[in-house]
């Protein structure tokens, strides 16, 4: 039966802090990598977009291959943050009581 206007309705709020409570463990596992690879893309950007000459002359180095070797550093930092919270999400599934019926 929906409530009253004005009303709270109980059953909603324990549905909603559920959801949150559930949601919340899913949050340093997308933040933390974005920080990480846009702090690495701040760093980089110059040389990831070509724009410093110099880069080749003090280092010997080419920086062509720096956008192929940032994406990749991406995806393995993302690829191990969902493998975490994939361990993670197990191990609270095996520590969990079986339901009762």
């Amino acid at each position: 039966m929906p409530a009253a206007p004005g009303v709270l309705n109980t059953e909603w709020v324990a549905r909603v802090t559920s959801l949150c409570g559930r949601h919340r463990a899913w949050i340093p596992y997308v933040p933390v990598p974005v920080a990480l690879c846009g702090l690495r893309l701040h760093v980089w950007f110059p040389l990831i977009s070509g724009q410093v000459a110099r880069y080749r002359l003090l280092t010997g180095l080419s920086p062509d291959g720096l956008l192929a070797r940032w994406l990749l550093i991406k995806a393995l930092v993302f690829g191990g943050s969902a493998l975490l919270l994939l361990l993670r999400l197990r191990r609270a599934a095996k520590q969990r009581p079986p339901a009762v019926h």
